[in-house]
């Protein structure tokens, strides 16, 4: 409408000078300069960054290209001049680099109210340009002016009796001078009237609002008939303060301009933010004439804002706050606690048999439990007490204010804890579908010393799990002995660490004897500890705390060596079984690391067994299935260890690529009774029958070792012929040809 408006205006003065029609292209340019700004800036504050928008982005850069190029085409060398008087090479570059940064995806590298500032410093050229080129059109209409009047001084001399003609003349010359006038304020004016996303108010010096546009309405919900008269301030929301329109109205008065962000009230009484910037307009003497105001709706981007926002510190699933909001809240609740005195507890929740009902029912089922756990908390905890996901099955409560009673304080969190426990452990209807589950807590009640809100979440965190050991399905407080307990971990830790780092660790071997030769075939390498203090340490002194600091993969990796090193003595040529922790076995990286140490000591891969679970593998089997597989192609060998524990042994012995079965040590500790006898065979049976080769553990009795190799087993290894040794003892042992008991 505005450009409409604007090419009305300039048509009646083409008979004075082409160049009229650049004006209008030009205000065509600047409204699409200003959408360019707009959805730049919505981009980039908003973070949402979607290929409707570049493409919008694009077609306005085209458009502006075309109407710059029409312009050079029709313009004069006079257009040409001004234009590149006005236009800064340095505007055009940065403009650009927040252009290619939007359309890279750079958003992180951006910063919006820039980008917002180089869109405007790049329009406020159009305005200079146009202001030139109307001063210039002013200039002829004055030169007309002048060459008019002196027309009729000439008309006057020769045309004497004509005079009330040429006076009448004359007085149509200068109604029409008049009124390009007040063409050439209307220009001005619309010429910064550009931006149609944009609201747009222009005002009088005396603050009375003179225009508005169509965005103005929509924003505000103000027609132009309720406010062409008024006051900006019918807008005012009362947010801020008189001192802040004091410094907007000082730097307005100093510099020209004034931008920032503001909180106005529309219509109906909805207070809402905006991006606000207002900029005074001059005429050619340099006096203000108006102001005008240029705004858009921020409520839309700030609503993005807090639900990003929420997103980030909440839980996906559950909508209670994640671990990094809770730490949050907890290290604040800390400070004060200590500060005023008061008493908190921290609980530590960790769901009970949660993992089969995954594995039953499948994850859809065990999230829809996981909101019903949250839900059922909930309602057992206060108001004011916060409840949060920690990871997984795991959640935290944070119980607050319980008084200045010790004693009862305990009673109170005693009595919400057991409640969780009891309501959790209700049977759960999930889409018509019935599950039972139990839940664990660790309680830590503080301040009570602690150093950080690191130490209340261990605690609470080690009671859990004391809780769990217990039996499951109880709540237990951080006491000092589970302290002791804790520090007893932590020293061990720490001796871990030096014994890592001072090679303390190394590897016995237990032998495996070949039923039908008769003699070692291989080995198992089994981890110790040959402390500095208390001697050989067996892998249940350490291997537990070891698991939890995640170094089991150190120990692979020392025994991969070890045994590396104990092939390249070309004394032992069978195969050397080493345990696979299963977080080792998963890495990505796991299938490049043997190859490469292999390489490394010229070992061929034969020679070398992987010992895994068959948990592990049910756990993961299309993962487990494909790196077997590879490795196997190159020459590994893959063992089952502790076969018969697991839940779906035989169910998955079909699929299983592995190479030998170890029958657990608990299927012989009682081979006097028939079903087990019976047992014991048809798993043999079964193994041959997949060709696999099995191994009998733990073979402690003669009457053992006669059974299993009847039965067909094709090794054993246990105390019947030697307990796991070092490896000097091993290479001794090698030297005989044959085992005799």
């Amino acid at each position: 409408l505005l450009i409409t408006f604007v090419e009305r205006l300039t048509k009646p003065f083409i008979h004075l000078d082409n160049d009229t029609e650049v004006i209008s292209l030009l205000q065509r340019m600047k409204e699409d300069a200003g959408l360019e700004r707009a959805h730049i800036y919505y981009m980039l504050r908003s973070n949402v960054f979607t290929m409707k928008e570049i493409d919008t982005i694009k077609a306005l850069i085209v458009k502006e290209k075309e109407l710059k190029q029409r312009i050079l085409d029709t313009g004069s060398n006079k257009v040409k001049i001004i234009l590149s008087k006005y236009f800064d090479p340095k505007v055009e570059k940065e403009l650009l680099a927040c252009r290619n940064g939007v359309f890279d995806y750079l958003y992180d590298q951006l910063d919006a109210d820039q980008c917002f500032q180089i869109g405007t410093e790049y329009i406020d050229q159009f305005k200079a340009v146009t202001s030139a080129l109307l001063e210039d059109f002013v200039s002829s209409a004055k030169k007309i002016y002048t060459e008019a009047s002196r027309a009729l001084v000439v008309i006057y001399i020769i045309w004497i009796f004509s005079l009330f003609s040429l006076l009448f003349l004359a007085w149509i010359v200068y109604k029409m001078i008049q009124k390009e006038g007040r063409h050439v304020e209307d220009l001005r004016i619309a010429s910064y009237a550009f931006d149609s996303q944009e609201a747009m108010t222009v005002t009088d010096t005396n603050g009375k609002i003179v225009r508005v546009n169509k965005a103005f309405t929509e924003i505000t919900g103000y027609t132009a008939d309720e406010v062409i008269g008024q006051n900006p301030n019918i807008l005012k929301s009362n947010v801020h303060t008189r001192t802040f329109y004091k410094n907007m109205w000082k730097k307005l008065n100093k510099t020209g301009h004034w931008q920032g962000e503001i909180f106005n009230q529309r219509k109906n009484g909805e207070i809402y933010p905006e991006r606000l910037s207002i900029t005074s307009i001059k005429n050619e003497q340099g006096e203000i004439t108006h102001y005008i105001a240029q705004f858009f709706d921020l409520s839309e981007i700030r609503e993005t804002q807090k639900m990003v926002q929420h997103q980030a510190d909440h839980d996906f699933l559950t909508g209670v706050l994640n671990r990094k909001s809770l730490m949050q809240y907890l290290e604040k609740a800390f400070k004060k606690a200590k500060k005023e005195r008061l008493t908190h507890a921290f609980l530590f929740i960790d769901l009970d048999h949660f993992k089969q009902v995954n594995d039953f029912y499948g994850h859809y089922i065990g999230d829809q439990l996981l909101i019903e756990v949250v839900h059922k908390i909930k309602h057992c905890v206060r108001e004011n007490d916060i409840v949060a996901r920690m990871s997984g099955d795991e959640f935290a409560v944070l119980l607050l204010n319980l008084g200045n009673s010790h004693k009862k304080a305990w009673q109170k969190v005693a009595h919400i804890a057991q409640n969780i426990i009891d309501t959790i452990a209700q049977r759960h209807n999930i889409e018509g579908v019935t599950v039972k589950i139990g839940a664990s807590i660790g309680i830590r009640m503080f301040p009570d010393g602690e150093a950080s809100i690191n130490d209340l979440v261990l605690h609470a965190d080690k009671a859990m799990y004391k809780a769990k050991k217990n039996g499951r399905g109880h709540y237990l407080f951080f006491d000092d002995k589970i302290k002791e307990e804790l520090h007893r971990m932590m020293r061990m830790e720490l001796e871990i660490k030096e014994g890592l780092k001072h090679n303390e660790f190394c590897f016995y071997y237990q032998p495996k004897i070949d039923l039908k030769k008769n003699e070692i075939t291989g080995a198992e390498m089994l981890v110790r500890w040959n402390h500095p203090q208390k001697g050989i340490l067996g892998p249940e002194y350490f291997l537990t705390v070891a698991e939890g600091m995640g170094v089991v993969g150190k120990f692979f990796i020392l025994a991969l060596h070890q045994g590396c090193e104990l092939l390249t003595q070309n004394i032992f040529h069978g195969t050397l079984a080493i345990n696979v922790d299963a977080k080792e076995f998963m890495d990505p990286n796991f299938e490049q690391l043997v190859i490469d140490i292999l390489k490394h000591h010229h070992v061929d891969p034969k020679h070398i067994e992987f010992e895994i679970t068959e948990s592990m593998i049910i756990k993961e089997f299309d993962i487990a299935d494909n790196k077997i597989r590879s490795l196997q192609e190159k020459g590994f060998k893959f063992a089952i260890d502790d076969f018969g524990t697991g839940y779906s042994s035989i169910t998955y012995l079909q699929r299983l690529p592995v190479d030998t079965l170890k029958l657990d040590k608990s299927f012989f500790d009682d081979i006097s009774k028939p079903e087990s006898r019976e047992l014991i065979k048809m798993v043999i049976s079964l193994a041959k029958i997949f060709n696999i080769k099995v191994v009998a553990e733990g073979i402690e009795e003669k009457s053992q070792l006669d059974f299993i190799h009847s039965c067909g087993a094709d090794e054993y290894q246990g105390y019947l012929f030697s307990k796991p040794v070092g490896v000097h003892t091993f290479l001794h042992m090698l030297e005989r040809s044959e085992v005799y008991l």
